[in-house]
C-alpha cells in the first residue's frame, strides 16, 4: 500500500484529509479522486476504525485492496443482511427466475383479471 505522502493530493483533498469536522460531505464528479481522498483520510487516522459503504460488491471488493486494514469495506446490503437478513436465511433457496406468470398472480386485481394481463404484457 502506498504511503500517505507518496500521492500528490490537491489543495481540496488535503483540506478534507486534514479536517477534524464531525461530518464531511464530499461532492465531486466521477474520476476526480474521491476514493483516493478517502484512502488518505483513513491513512491519516490509523487508530480509528472506519466503515466504507459501497453500492455494489465489486466496488467494495476493490476498495478492500486500497484501504488500510482498519477500514471495513462493505455494501449497504451486506450490512443489512448481517443484522436482519440472517434471520431469513432459511428462506433464501436456490435463485429462481421471476416469471411473468408469477408477477401476474401477485398483481392480479381480484375484480378484473384482464386488467392484470394488460399490465403484465406492458411491464
Amino acid at each position: 500500500m502506498a504511503d500517505l505522502f507518496d500521492f500528490d493530493y490537491t489543495t481540496e483533498q488535503q483540506g478534507i484529509i486534514a479536517s477534524h469536522a464531525d461530518t464531511l460531505s464530499i461532492n465531486a464528479f466521477a474520476g476526480t479522486g474521491k476514493t483516493a481522498t478517502l484512502v488518505g483520510f483513513a491513512q491519516a487516522r490509523p487508530q480509528q476504525r472506519m466503515l466504507y459503504l459501497a453500492f455494489n460488491k465489486s466496488v467494495a471488493e476493490a476498495a478492500k485492496q486500497r484501504f488500510p486494514s482498519h477500514v471495513d469495506c462493505r455494501t449497504s446490503h451486506s450490512l443489512a443482511f448481517a443484522t436482519f437478513g440472517s434471520r431469513y436465511k432459511h428462506k433464501l433457496g436456490q435463485p429462481r427466475s421471476l416469471q411473468a406468470r408469477t408477477v401476474l398472480q401477485a398483481t392480479t386485481p381480484r375484480r378484473n383479471p384482464d386488467e392484470a394481463l394488460l399490465f403484465a404484457d406492458q411491464a
